[in-house]
Formats: C-alpha cells, structure tokens, sequence
C-alpha cells in the first residue's frame, strides 16, 4: 500500500507540470489565430529582423545539369538552391513571401512573372511558395499556348523576400516584392556602346522591389515627408493610387519616378517634380496632403504631348548623327533644340499648363536640360543612389526592372545583405542571413553535391551604406 501511495503521489507530481504546459502550448495556439493575436496585432520584439531578402542570379548554361534542368522557366536546381536558403532566412520570418522572374514574350519582349502568398499557421513557407510560383509560370505558358510564346531567357533572375507583418498585416497585398505601377508598355531607346548605335521599341516596364527594414521618410524640397503622406503624393505624381499598407510600396512608388533611362515620358514627369515643383502641398493645389485634397498635377496626357517633343526632336538628331554618345554636352545641345520646340508646337491645353506652373525662360532651359540628364543617366543603379541620397530609415532592398532582366540592384544601409559567388560556376545568390549563404549544390549526380554552392562572400557595408549592381551574361 505504501508503494502504491508513493507511486501514486510521483504520477501527480509530474502530471502537474504537463497539464500547465499543455494548456499555455494550447492557450498560445489560440492566441496566434486571433485577428488581434501576437502574431498579427502586436509589433515585433525590440530586436526581431522580422524580414529576409534572398534571391539568385545566374547563365542558365552555368547551372548545374543545364542540359536537362536548365532550359525550363524554372530551373529546378534553383529551386532546390533557394529552398535550403530560405530555410535559414525564414528565422527572419515566414508569415508571408513572394518571388519574382523574367522571362520572354513574344517577340523579344521581356515580362515580369510575380508570385506571392500568405502561409497558413502550419507548414513550410518555401514549399508553399515555390508551388504556386510554378502554377503561375504554368499559367503563363498555357496563356503563351494561346497568344504569345513564352520563352526562357538566357540568365535566370530570382528575386525573392519573406517576411514577418510588421509596419503591416501578413496579407497579399503587403507580401513582397512590391510594385507601385506595375507592368506598363512603354517606348523604350536604349544605347548599344558596341557599335554606338540607338534603336527604340515597345516594351514592357516594370521595377520591382524588396525591402527589409523601415522606411520612415524621404526628403522632398528641403522637408522631410513621413512616409503615409509620401503615399498621398506619390498617388497624384503617378496618378495611379496603390491600396497596399506598410512603408516599403513607397519605395517601389519612388523607384518608379526615378528609373528613367531611355525612357522619355518618365523623364518628363521627373524633371516636372524636380524644376517645375517647389513644394509638398502643390500635388493638391496648396491644400494639404491628405487622402481627400484634390490632384492638382498635370494629366499624364500632358507629359505625354510634352514627351512626344522631345521624342522628336531626338529621332531628327539620330538622322543627322545616329552615333553620337551619350553624354552632358548632347544632352545641353539636344534640350536647347526642345526648349525652342516646346514653345511652338505645344497645343493650347499645354501652353495654358505651362503658364499655370510658371514654364519659361531660364526655367523651362532646366526643366528640358534635367529631362535629357535623367534620359540619358537614371538607370536602375543611379536611381537607386538617388533615392538613398534623400531617404532616412533602415534599409535592405533589392531592385530589378525589366529593362535589365540580366541585372539587379542590392543595397544596405542598417540592414544587412550578404551576397554569395562560385570561383567555377558563374552564379551569385544573395541574403539577409549570411549563415543561410553556406548551402551546398542540390540533387549532383558527380558527388558535387558535397561541395558548398559559394566559395567567396561578400558582406555589404550596412553601417555606412552600400550599393551594388549584380549583372551575368551569357557565354
């Protein structure tokens, strides 16, 4: 009887500790499903990265096995890459995640290819993920089937983010990558330094971005704009008004005002904030910003007429020197010619927006000199530099844009990324975690399988900001 009592009194000894740590496992269960749950209504812990970039860049030739893996859309060995990654990062947080690529359509036309998703409490965010990225290429190419072919480009680029709902929600719309615009057909001149020729067509335009950190304010006119009535000005600048919540959609709002390269109504528009503008409060007419004062910029049909001048007066140029180069000295010649071009054939509607706005002499000299700079210059990585030149918070972003499907841009300033190269293969593959940078080559038939991905790091100067431009080629 003794013994029994005794055995007795040990089983409710220890019956006591896992009925309580039971129902705290449980009562933190329920918790985590609740709208205003510590998952979804209460800020992160002092601490908590609570974000990761990641992301891959690479010669479809220079992947492992590209013979039978390397042709498809998307390569199988890169997902099996940025799985063992995204393993790592996903410490950073896995509530949400999305991925990007290139890849061609039509005839010679690059597209953008975006995928993103919302993890449910249980299970693996990069299984998830990467299967409905593979369902929306798969659709793509069913599409493709129907009207445009879809092909695979020469180099592969994976931009990828996961994340943690911080300055917003867990829900699709705040999931990274972000784009402001979107896809928009466009013309496009583009520069061949090989045989210093220009050539121009329409194509797709599209800039996206990841951001890991927070965005708190951008400068604007010498004032520092916060980053909610960033999103008010913006809407009216790009007339295009984006319901996502959160810091980073701003910054892919700015990277769409600020890539310009080649691309003349973008131009236009930027050089009409910079000259023209002189104040936050004149997007709706002196009122202040906020989510009801009216949009007092020009239509985008008057950028557009204004663009077609300059659009013209740069094909006459071509036809008389269809070599000359880039540079400050044509770009001086060539807005000369616009200046005296703008104040002849503008219709009605646009001589009254300029008198509006207060367009001539010495300031309408500028406002065409700064359209060609930002025409010839404001490629993705200058745009970049820019944006970082007025922005304040704490930054690790990603950049691409259709344009340049073989190139993106990584930068860091209080935010880490970490970037990955093979010494044999030409591949870079980058992430907020550097440990998640020392994955080995999936699924090798050669014992290659062994052997680390990556054999050089390097760390971006996050304390002092760095930018960075990723570019492969083909052969």
């Amino acid at each position: 009887a003794r013994a029994y009592v005794a055995e007795s009194t040990d089983w409710a000894l220890l019956w006591h500790p896992l009925l309580l740590g039971a129902t705290i496992a449980a009562a933190g269960a329920i918790l985590s499903d609740l709208p205003c749950g510590p998952l979804l209504g209460v800020p992160a812990p002092t601490g908590c990265f609570c974000c990761g970039n990641w992301g891959l860049l690479a010669p479809r030739s220079g992947l492992h096995d590209a013979k039978r893996d390397g042709r498809g859309l998307f390569p199988r060995v890169c997902e099996q890459l940025l799985a063992a990654v995204l393993e790592v990062v996903e410490l950073r947080g896995a509530q949400a995640g999305g991925v990007l690529t290139f890849v061609e359509e039509g005839f010679g036309n690059v597209s953008a290819v975006r995928s993103r998703t919302v993890k449910p409490k249980r299970g693996r965010l990069s299984t998830l993920l990467f299967k409905r990225f593979r369902w929306g290429i798969w659709r793509r190419k069913a599409w493709g089937l129907c009207c445009r072919r879809i092909r695979p480009l020469p180099v592969i680029l994976l931009q990828g983010h996961s994340r943690f709902g911080t300055s917003s929600s867990p829900a699709l719309a705040e999931t990274h990558p972000h784009q402001w615009l979107g896809p928009q057909r466009e013309i496009v001149w583009t520069y061949d330094a090989a045989s210093q020729n220009w050539s121009q067509k329409e194509a797709e335009v599209c800039v996206t971005v990841t951001h890991n950190g927070d965005f708190d304010s951008w400068e604007l006119y010498g004032s520092s704009v916060q980053n909610a009535a960033l999103g008010e000005w913006l809407a009216r600048v790009l007339h295009h008004r984006n319901s996502a919540r959160g810091d980073s959609p701003k910054l892919a709002g700015l990277m769409d005002l600020l890539v310009c390269q080649g691309r003349w109504f973008a131009s236009v528009r930027y050089a009409f904030v910079t000259v023209i503008m002189q104040h936050v409060d004149q997007v709706c007419g002196w009122e202040r910003l906020n989510s009801d004062a009216p949009n007092s910029v020009p239509r985008e049909g008057f950028f557009a007429e204004v663009a077609r001048a300059f659009e013209d007066v740069f094909a006459s140029a071509l036809k008389s020197k269809p070599t000359f180069r880039p540079g400050v000295a044509i770009s001086r010649e060539l807005a000369a010619d616009v200046s005296l071009t703008l104040q002849h054939r503008l219709s009605d509607r646009g001589k009254e927006t300029f008198r509006e706005w207060e367009v001539s002499g010495s300031v309408l000299n500028q406002f065409c000199e700064r359209a060609c700079c930002y025409f010839m210059e404001y490629d993705l990585m200058t745009a970049v530099h820019a944006f970082f030149e007025h922005a304040e918070g704490t930054f690790g972003v990603s950049v691409s844009c259709t344009l340049w499907p073989q190139s993106i841009v990584l930068a860091a300033k209080g935010q880490p990324i970490s970037v990955a190269f093979d010494t044999e293969r030409p591949l870079a593959f980058w992430s907020s975690e550097p440990g998640s940078l020392v994955t080995s080559w999936p699924c090798a038939k050669d014992g290659a399988g062994t052997r680390r991905a990556a054999t050089a790091r390097w760390d971006l100067d996050d304390a002092a900001g760095e930018v960075i431009e990723l570019r492969a080629f083909e052969g």
